[in-house]
């Protein structure tokens, strides 16, 4: 075989078996590639022949890259997509209507790149026509190769009522817009797949901004750059909505040639606000909805072609007369919308049901009384629909609704919306959701029978709000906590039974339990859900599955919820005390894994509650304690995931309880010994020079990383050290190390303060420290303090001091 010259190719690899029903193969040569992807490291090597050569082929970068691609595939939210199969059939507007708003916002558009304007606020009340706007604007600039991206909020929709896959889905959608970015995008992803698991505005920065600004002001010009949000006011909650505009902002002020966003609204305090901040308010284009006079000419144009259909499709059509309905009939439906596109879509929904006259729907709308308030004419339309249903079915209809408007959990997967789930949720038989929702259909969408994994969902945001307040849905209100005791009680053995039928993986039931949290801690407290809570053991199911930030949010919120109702009385003494077991055991767990000189550090470190809690001070702990990669994320957390759930704080005064408690946390309560092993351990760090954190992947440190973690190893040392038990190891390596500081040395003044504790940490265990030789570039604590006077009774203060420091 001729291995004298032979050319290296590169060739994608991520979807060819090389060596599929290959025997007896012997392979000369070639090259090993080893690949590291998080923690995990691959040795790949490919070798193929052609004519008489041996050719080795470097498939590392393909192969990283499709990693990331089924990553970002696994991380985004597809039915936020404008033209998805979820959203089917969308709003949008009809031929020559909303002409004039159409027009202002695609020249808004076609002026890029000179536009200055960088943001579009589209804002109006409920049921304006913001989102049809929307829908039609990303269908005209699809045609023309003008959408980058876009994303559809809706509240009702898991998925797409939160910002943590908004990022993701819209790189999804620019990796084919702008394909220049592909590559790059994909290849970091598969080397580093926890960038998914940061927050928003970090991903924005690393996997967009940065990419887009490789590129030359030539290519950007010349792709899509419109990015199209709708219903910001449909995610999350209003910090969730202002953190979105402000790393929106942020990315555009990065850009040479900025993107575009669209942001279509209600115009809730928060975002406007935000809107009217001085990084904003400047790149920012208002449009307001609606303009009364367009509005009603819209609403006509909407109403007579929709009822021009009817008289041609509907089942009675040859009982309809061709003048039905008449223009004053069209007109007073156009009254009671007061300029709401939800009321008239709402109210064809209704009159085009199969299995009703369509004269007579109409004759029931017209005969609804209506008042000056807001959404009057909505409310009694909502009311009308919903006294439509049939009293025997009427609990059933109120359950499903409140899993509609309360249930969160279908982004994970392991609840869906789809009838047949909903129903075993339930506890119906298969079918009966048809039954019960066969008068609703004009308000829900349930999908037909031969798409039985599209889920229920809410035509529109209005219907929720208005089921949530009781002064406008009367005998049909929800109930937030009755919504939630409703659905925890019901959430367990669901959890229960899908967790062991379909195996449910790690993320998935860390899912199941932050759902579970979530509900317990906004609901009362029921008899039912008591007798469930003295026999089920959640933190059970988080042992080993909780290396995700969102499995541990709702922990401080669970227990607080416990004490609670306990202190009420509403809670039995049994079901408290079993749930709190159950936190102990966990605990338990994620510390056994440590090595022993972690088991005493870390608990010593959280009971410096004020200290660790504060900024980034807990995760730089954990790095230079060194147990980050073994450590459960109850006992730490990312900076800005804390900015994202600030419940951390919370967590860690559970968590001091635990440890100060010798009969819970037994051989990990915190005592001298475990602040010694700490201070010991802070005082390595800070002296040694050598130092690095470990990252578990090789690779060196920045410097000011590493001096960043020094420094916080100074504060925990000043602190830990007070209370630390009697060690000469611990004296001797300060008496060595500590005393003298060198005048340009870093953190200066704090080590100043250190030495000086550090002095009387020796002189209270009575190690005496010799007066060391220095020059004049040092500071030594002994030489100054040696021109004061110590006096016996001086020594009894300091001990008495160091004992009430440690109480």
């Amino acid at each position: 075989m001729n291995m004298g010259s032979s050319d290296t190719t590169n060739i994608a690899t991520s979807e060819v078996s090389w060596w599929a029903n290959a025997t007896n193969t012997l392979i000369n040569g070639g090259t090993f590639l080893s690949v590291s992807v998080g923690d995990v490291n691959l040795q790949r090597s490919l070798i193929i022949q052609r004519g008489m050569s041996v050719l080795p082929i470097d498939c590392g970068r393909c192969y990283i890259s499709g990693l990331g691609l089924d990553l970002l595939n696994q991380n985004i939210a597809s039915g936020a997509i404008y033209d998805s199969a979820e959203r089917y059939d969308p709003p949008k507007c009809l031929p020559r209507t909303r002409e004039a708003i159409l027009c202002k916002i695609m020249d808004w558009v076609e002026r890029r790149p000179e536009n200055k304007e960088l943001f579009l606020w589209l804002y109006g009340p409920a049921g304006a026509g913001k989102s049809a706007i929307a829908q039609t604007i990303a269908e005209m600039c699809e045609e023309r190769g003008l959408l980058a991206a876009s994303f559809f909020f809706c509240r009702t929709s898991s998925g797409r009522n939160d910002m943590y896959r908004l990022v993701s889905t819209i790189l999804y959608q620019l990796i084919r817009t702008i394909p220049e970015i592909r590559d790059h995008v994909l290849t970091l992803l598969g080397k580093d797949p926890q960038i998914l698991s940061s927050a928003p505005a970090s991903q924005m920065r690393s996997l967009i901004v940065d990419p887009l600004s490789k590129l030359s002001p030539t290519i950007l010009t010349k792709r899509p750059g419109l990015i199209i949000m709708d219903g910001l006011d449909e995610c999350g909650n209003p910090d969730s909505q202002r953190e979105i505009l402000k790393f929106l902002a942020s990315a555009t002020s990065r850009l040479m040639i900025p993107l575009l966003f669209l942001i279509a609204s209600r115009p809730e305090p928060t975002i406007r606000l935000t809107f009217n901040t001085d990084i904003l308010k400047s790149i920012t284009h208002f449009i307001s909805l609606p303009d009364s006079a367009q509005s009603d000419r819209d609403l006509r144009l909407f109403l007579r072609t929709e009822f021009q259909e009817i008289r041609v499709m509907h089942p009675m059509r040859l009982h309809i007369p061709p003048s039905w309905p008449s223009d004053g009939e069209i007109e007073a439906l156009v009254v009671k919308a007061s300029g709401q596109f939800i009321y008239v879509s709402t109210v064809i929904r209704y009159i085009r049901s199969s299995c009703h006259r369509p004269d007579d729907r109409l004759a029931t709308i017209l005969a609804l009384q209506s008042n000056d308030q807001p959404f009057s004419g909505l409310d009694s339309l909502y009311l009308e629909i919903l006294s439509g249903i049939k009293k025997e079915y009427l609990d059933k209809v109120l359950d499903i609704l409140r899993c509609l408007v309360f249930l969160w959990g279908a982004e994970m997967g392991y609840v869906s919306a789809a009838p047949e789930r909903l129903e075993d949720f339930l506890g119906y038989r298969p079918g009966d959701l048809e039954i019960y929702m066969a008068d609703l259909h004009a308000l829900i969408y349930l999908p037909p029978p031969e798409k039985p994994h599209d889920p229920i969902r809410i035509h529109h945001a209005s219907f929720p709000d208005f089921l949530v307040d009781p002064a406008r849905s009367r005998e049909f209100f929800l109930d937030a906590p009755t919504a939630h005791a409703n659905i925890a009680y019901r959430w367990i053995p669901y959890m229960d039974k899908y967790g062991q039928i379909e195996d449910w993986g790690a993320k998935t039931k860390a899912c199941a339990v932050h759902e579970e949290f979530y509900q317990i801690a906004r609901e009362a407290c029921s008899p039912e859900l008591v007798e469930l809570l003295t026999h089920f053991n959640f933190f059970d199911i988080l042992k080993g599955n909780d290396c995700y930030d969102f499995s541990i949010w709702h922990i401080p919120a669970f227990l607080t919820w416990l004490c609670e109702n306990r202190r009420s009385g509403a809670l039995s003494a049994k079901a408290f005390n079993i749930q709190f077991q159950h936190f102990d055991q966990y605990v338990h767990h994620g510390l056994a894994a440590l090595p022993p000189l972690h088991q005493k550090c870390i608990p010593a470190a959280v009971s410096l509650t004020e200290f660790y809690g504060c900024r980034d001070n807990a995760i730089r702990m954990i790095m230079i304690i060194g147990s980050i990669s073994r450590l459960s994320h109850l006992f730490f957390n990312y900076p800005e995931a804390q900015k994202l759930d600030p419940s951390f704080r919370n967590t860690l005064q559970f968590l001091h309880h635990f440890f100060i408690d010798p009969s819970r946390s037994r051989s990990y309560c915190v005592t001298r010994l475990s602040y010694k092993c700490l201070a010991l351990r802070c005082a390595e760090v800070i002296f040694d020079p050598t130092w690095a954190p470990d990252n578990g992947r090789g690779g060196s440190w920045e410097d000011s990383i590493v001096d960043g973690l020094r420094k916080t190893a100074i504060e925990c040392l000043s602190l830990a050290l007070p209370k630390a038990s009697k060690s000469l190891q611990l004296a001797r390596f300060l008496g060595k190390h500590a005393l003298q500081i060198h005048l340009e040395e870093n953190f200066h003044q704090e080590r100043r303060e250190l030495a000086s504790l550090s002095l009387k940490y020796l002189r209270y265990w009575g190690v005496l420290p010799q007066n060391p030789k220095h020059d004049d570039n040092h500071f030594c604590v002994v030489c100054e303090e040696s021109t004061h006077f110590h006096s016996p009774f001086e020594g009894v203060q300091a001990g008495v001091k160091h004992l009430l420091g440690f109480m």
